[in-house]
C-alpha cells in the first residue's frame, strides 16, 4: 500500500467516488490538501472563521491565524473549483449544508468539550447514511469526552487510529476517530 498523508479517518473513504464533505477547522489547510489530492472529491466545505478561541487550550495569536488563513488559500488554490469556503464559526456555517448531504465531516476545530460536542450534534445530521463523522485529536480531554458521550448516547461503534510520532504534526502521538452513520 502506498504511503498516504490523508488522515486515518478519511483514508476509510479511499475508492469511493464523487465525495462531498466538510472540514471544520482548517488551520493552514494541510489536512485538506492531503485529502483533496488523495480522495475523489467533488466538493468540500472548508469551515473556519480564522479567529482566536480563548477556550480551546491553544494560545495562538490573531496575527498567526491570519498567516494560516493566507497560507491555506495559497496552498489549496489548485483545488479552488472543488472548495466552498465558509468563513464562519461552525454553528453558523451549518445552515449552508443540507441534512443527509455529506459523505464525510472531519472535525479539527476548537478542542474544548462544549465546542466539540456542539459540532458533533450539529453536523451528524448532515452526514448521509453510510457516511463518516470523524475528527482529530481524540487524545485531547474535551474531544474524547464529547465523542464518547455521543457514541454512547447514539449506540454507535467508535473507531480510533493512532498515528506515529512526527507524522503530520511532529508533536508526538495523535489519534483520529470516526463513526459510520
Amino acid at each position: 500500500m502506498p504511503i498516504t498523508k490523508t488522515k486515518p479517518a478519511l483514508r476509510q473513504l479511499k475508492g469511493r467516488n464523487n465525495l462531498i464533505g466538510a472540514e471544520i477547522g482548517i488551520g493552514e489547510g494541510y489536512h485538506a490538501s492531503f485529502f483533496l489530492s488523495e480522495l475523489n472529491i467533488d466538493l468540500v466545505f472548508l469551515i473556519d472563521p480564522h479567529t482566536v478561541y480563548e477556550d480551546c487550550g491553544m494560545m495562538i495569536s490573531l496575527e498567526e491565524i491570519k498567516k494560516w488563513e493566507k497560507h491555506t488559500h495559497v496552498n489549496l488554490n489548485r483545488y479552488k473549483h472543488k472548495i466552498k469556503w465558509i468563513k464562519e464559526k461552525s454553528a453558523n456555517a451549518v445552515k449552508f449544508i443540507a441534512d443527509n448531504s455529506l459523505d464525510f465531516v472531519y472535525i479539527d476545530a476548537n478542542h474544548a468539550y462544549e465546542s466539540v460536542a456542539e459540532d458533533i450534534f450539529l453536523y451528524y445530521p448532515k452526514v448521509k447514511k453510510g457516511g463518516l463523522l470523524s475528527g482529530h485529536d481524540y487524545d485531547f480531554e474535551g474531544v474524547k469526552k464529547a465523542v464518547d458521550e455521543f457514541i454512547s448516547k447514539e449506540n454507535l461503534k467508535l473507531y480510533i487510529e493512532e498515528m506515529g510520532p512526527k507524522q503530520f504534526s511532529g508533536k508526538g502521538m495523535k489519534y483520529d476517530w470516526w463513526i459510520w452513520k
